[in-house]
């Protein structure tokens, strides 16, 4: 696993995170939509029932300070309006419940449709120095995405229960030893460590089904076997990745109030790739171009003088 060679990739092929970006944008939209989709009959009902003025009233008395007493009669008035709310759709309760479900299914499914499209994107580039479309893969390989998205979703839901927890539970135990000050560098090297060890399992997945073309479920043992043959690589290899993404964006995110999560995002969706990639190429004993006229074999770099 070559993180200096996934950076020599990156920048050699920068111009994939303006299609990064634009399929981002597309989901953005998309999502919204949905999601305005799925909220209309909720917003609709509060608004019948002039929910936002008990908001407003709460809000007025918090901002004028006044006694408790009032604070939580205005309380009261939301409980009671919301209640309110759900009396009078019976229906409401259901569509409540299935909003945060539909929410979480339409991300996963629309935010991670990008995988294996940028997975044939890059194998384009790094085997043949080829250029093909980011955007139109995402259209043509729509089914196969869908698929893999829905299966990965089992895998992720129960991962990312455990890092939850994980977190939770070291949270606490900082709080009982009475070491608060610990809690964030404790919780960023928690989730770093699962993270990592989560990757082990995933690694080469999408690579074992586009470039290795095996089923999902081959390419998945195949992926764990490649993350646990060589697993100080991988775990190592990601959580300095995953370090340097986090601390990036957090930094952009801070110096540029945000703005700059609009490069830092895709920039970072492509390095990971490209260590992914750069690992099954190793592992593999296959070359790739490093950039035009560079392609780094199993164990030397050979260089071609390209016409």
């Amino acid at each position: 696993m070559s993180i200096k060679n996934s950076f020599k990739l990156l920048l050699n092929r920068f111009d994939i995170v303006g299609e990064i970006l634009l399929f981002l944008l597309i989901f953005f939209v998309l999502f919204c939509g949905l999601g305005a989709i799925y909220v209309q009959p909720i917003i609709q009902a509060a608004v019948d029932l002039d929910f936002n003025e008990g908001v407003v009233q709460f809000y007025s008395a918090v901002l004028s300070k006044s006694e408790f007493e009032i604070i939580l009669d205005r309380i009261k008035d939301i409980l009671i309006n919301i209640k309110s709310i759900f009396i009078g759709d019976k229906g409401l309760i259901l569509k409540t419940v299935l909003v945060p479900v539909l929410f979480f299914l339409t991300f996963n499914l629309l935010c991670n449709m990008y995988e294996l499209p940028l997975c044939k994107v890059l194998e384009a580039r790094m085997s043949a120095n080829a250029k093909i479309s980011l955007i139109g893969n995402v259209i043509s390989l729509s089914g196969k995405s869908a698929v893999y998205v829905l299966v990965k979703l089992l895998f992720t839901l129960i991962a990312d229960a455990i890092i939850v927890l994980a977190m939770w539970g070291s949270y606490k135990l900082l709080l009982l030893s009475s070491m608060p000050l610990l809690i964030p560098f404790v919780e960023l090297l928690v989730i770093l460590v699962l993270i990592s060890l989560k990757k082990c399992f995933t690694v080469t997945w999408v690579q074992n089904m586009i470039v290795g073309e095996k089923n999902i479920f081959k390419a998945f043992g195949k992926s764990t076997k490649d993350g646990f043959s060589h697993f100080w690589s991988t775990f190592a290899g990601h959580f300095v990745c995953w370090l340097i993404v986090i601390v990036v964006n957090v930094l952009m995110a801070l110096l540029t109030f945000g703005v700059g999560l609009i490069v830092s995002v895709p920039v970072s969706i492509l390095f990971i790739k490209l260590l992914e990639m750069t690992s099954y190429y190793s592992w593999n004993n296959k070359r790739y171009y490093l950039d035009g006229s560079t392609i780094v074999g199993p164990k030397q770099i050979l260089t071609e003088k390209l016409d």
